[in-house]
């Protein structure tokens, strides 16, 4: 017994340090920016008309019609991005944010039926099979989220799973892009 008294201040020490740790690493999830889209040109999933179409910077800028739009990064392979989807397809429908979602090193044949079990949130899937998109956005992993402006400027960049505590935080980016950017234009 006194032998566990001597750990109680090791333990104790351990314990702060993981806190410390996670709550550094939550208040840098959001990171503010104001950088431009960077250039990238990948395959998008086949339109229903069968026709290939490609997902480029600028017809990124495309999806952008006077309100801000959330790039996303995501893979079906990623238990992260599986946490976070249920919060992805409430932004979408409830919220009525556009959403590209780039598929982060994954195969073209599982993203349907992920979509079709878990419902599609995106306005357009593009494929990033080896993570060069992924690269010039400096993604670290997935999934990671980008907000743009309709000036198609980056102004904030989450990483890591989107969870139902940071919807609060994610709408008031949304209406801070909306609201920066309606100040810029007028």
């Amino acid at each position: 017994m006194n032998k566990l008294i001597y750990l109680l201040p090791a333990v104790t020490l351990c314990v702060l340090a993981y806190l410390q740790i996670v709550t550094l690493i939550d208040k840098h999830t959001i990171t503010l920016t104001a950088t431009p889209i960077p250039y990238f040109d990948i395959a998008a999933m086949t339109a229903p008309d069968g026709s290939e179409k490609r997902l480029t910077t600028d017809s990124l800028k495309n999806y952008i019609q006077g309100e801000p739009i959330m790039v996303n990064f995501f893979a079906t392979w990623c238990s992260t991005c599986l946490i976070e989807h249920k919060q992805i397809v409430s932004l979408a429908e409830k919220h009525g944010l556009k959403i590209i979602g780039i598929a982060y090193r994954d195969d073209p044949k599982d993203i349907t039926p992920y979509m079709i079990r878990l419902g599609n949130p995106y306005a357009q899937i593009a494929l990033d099979p080896d993570g060069y998109a992924a690269a010039g956005w400096k993604v670290s992993g997935t999934p990671e989220s980008f907000f743009l402006d309709t000036n198609g400027v980056v102004r904030y960049h989450f990483r890591g799973p989107i969870r139902e505590r940071d919807m609060k935080r994610i709408l008031q980016i949304i209406h801070a892009v909306k609201n920066d950017t309606q100040q810029e234009s007028g």
